[in-house]
């Protein structure tokens, strides 16, 4: 399996000088996403949530009040950018949902927990990269790039929790260095948690806040999703 091989030695073995197998297949998955590409308007409404919210406090002891975040704290912050499902630390990405529900869901809230929401759009028309299209075949016309698409996809979406203590985001961050390097402005890649889909845009700078954000007392009532985007074993790729 060589999707298998690619991640275990971006997380064990090689991170910044690939081998040759890992290149190949890399070039692959550029060309299944020119395939499925497509482009993000500045007319679409996009959503991203934050947890918690802005505390107004008398003499540092009394609650007076609530508001939610403002937009600089809704944005990811240059120089202290997380290390992230897509981005190494220290590079930022804007991670957005195409739906309110999707946004909330990712976020992973406790039920009482105080969250910020806020509302987005593109400040251009973006070039998108995507895994979530059928029946799509590399210039190469080999049978096994809609697996590899499906596999792709699979391994974006893959929730992973802070706490993990495996490089689990190593080789979803190799692939969207090199969608970045090829052009793309982001990549969209469904929900394991929710309905609906999120964006990555490879700059935080794409993006902009429409509206003020809005916060919640209370998360919105979710259920979590469990999706098979690919098959579990795929042999040839």
């Amino acid at each position: 399996m060589l999707f298998a091989a690619f991640i275990s030695r971006c997380d064990t073995e090689f991170r910044y000088l690939l081998d040759e197998a890992s290149f190949n297949l890399l070039e692959r998955i550029v060309e299944i996403a020119e395939s499925c590409q497509f482009q993000l308007h500045p007319t679409e409404t996009l959503y991203r949530t934050q947890l918690g919210c802005n505390y107004e406090r008398h003499l540092g002891a009394f609650l007076l009040g609530e508001s939610p975040f403002d937009e600089e704290r809704m944005l990811p912050r240059a120089d202290r950018a997380n290390e992230g499902r897509l981005n190494p630390k220290g590079i930022p990405y804007l991670y957005l949902a195409d739906n309110e529900q999707t946004a909330v869901a990712e976020a992973r809230p406790s039920f009482d927990q105080r969250i910020t929401v806020g509302r987005f759009r593109t400040v251009e028309t973006l070039r998108i990269a995507s895994f979530c299209c059928r029946g799509v075949r590399s210039p190469r016309g080999s049978p096994p790039t809609q697996s590899l698409a499906e596999l792709t996809a699979s391994l974006f979406a893959k929730p992973v929790q802070r706490s993990d203590d495996e490089p689990q985001y190593a080789a979803t961050q190799i692939i969207a260095e090199a969608l970045r390097r090829a052009g793309f402005d982001g990549v969209y890649y469904p929900s394991a948690v929710s309905v609906g889909g999120n964006y990555a845009l490879f700059s935080s700078r794409k993006g902009r806040m429409i509206l003020p954000p809005h916060k919640r007392t209370r998360p919105m009532r979710y259920v979590p999703v469990v999706r098979r985007l690919g098959p579990a074993v795929v042999d040839d790729v």
